[in-house]
């Protein structure tokens, strides 16, 4: 699918079970990542999840194709797993896929990514913060653009997204026009003005306070607050 790189502000959530994609969807959230299993950092969550969350939400939804917890490496069985979960996401309503995938010495997996988005059309692609192990992030994203991946999820280094955040708006200003730098990685409504400040325009939080990952209701709010706020004083065309 082409689909245009815009210079908008984008607020995403991060939803690991169905209660928190209902917050997003009354907190007028226009996107989710739905995953579950917050602590291994988000795997397939299911067809019946899925299902469920396309009835209720009415944004934009991308579904985490992540068969198990550990490495993003990857065998032939393994693949053929994840094609039928982006094939079952996409047939169920979804508009995206979230997704990865590395070769053992740390680079981008070109075939397996090749044989996956060869298995979807209309599809909003999103590589997933895996793109953080790779052993030169500026080539895998300029990789990922000719790819053709819409978006890529990325906290700029080790830990935190805000501990980060020059290197986040280098990396926007970079790939403007290319592909999307989502900045992700524990982003709390009160780092959302120095993020903008710094020329990020898209924000993924999971915007939880449990150990089970499950938004809290309220922190969305401030999250949404905050974007808004800071989107109206500093669009995304002046950055």
């Amino acid at each position: 699918m082409v689909r245009k790189i815009e210079d908008t502000c984008q607020l995403e959530i991060c939803c690991f079970d169905l209660q928190s994609i209902l917050f997003a969807e009354h907190a007028g959230i226009q996107q989710v990542e739905l995953c579950i299993d917050y602590g291994q950092g988000g795997l397939w969550p299911g067809e019946d999840l899925v299902k469920e969350a396309r009835k209720v939400y009415s944004g934009q939804l991308s579904v985490m194709i992540r068969p198990r917890p550990g490495s993003f490496t990857y065998s032939q069985d393994e693949v053929k797993v994840m094609q039928g979960q982006i094939l079952m996401a996409m047939d169920l309503g979804a508009d995206g896929c979230t997704f990865g995938a590395l070769t053992a010495d740390g680079e981008l997996d070109h075939s397996v990514l090749g044989q996956l988005m060869e298995h979807a059309d209309n599809c909003i692609w999103t590589f997933h913060r895996s793109i953080d192990l790779t052993r030169d992030v500026e080539q895998s994203l300029d990789r990922l653009a000719t790819l053709g991946i819409h978006r890529v999820l990325t906290s700029g280094g080790p830990g935190r997204a805000i501990d980060h955040m020059e290197r986040l708006g280098d990396l926007t200003r970079q790939m403007r026009g290319q592909l999307e730098i989502v900045a992700a990685g524990s982003i709390r409504a009160d780092h959302v003005e120095a993020l903008r400040e710094a020329g990020i325009q898209c924000l993924h939080s999971a915007a939880s306070r449990r150990e089970d990952g499950q938004a809290d209701p309220a922190e969305i709010r401030r999250l949404k607050r905050s974007w808004c706020r800071s989107c109206i004083e500093k669009p995304a065309d002046d950055e």
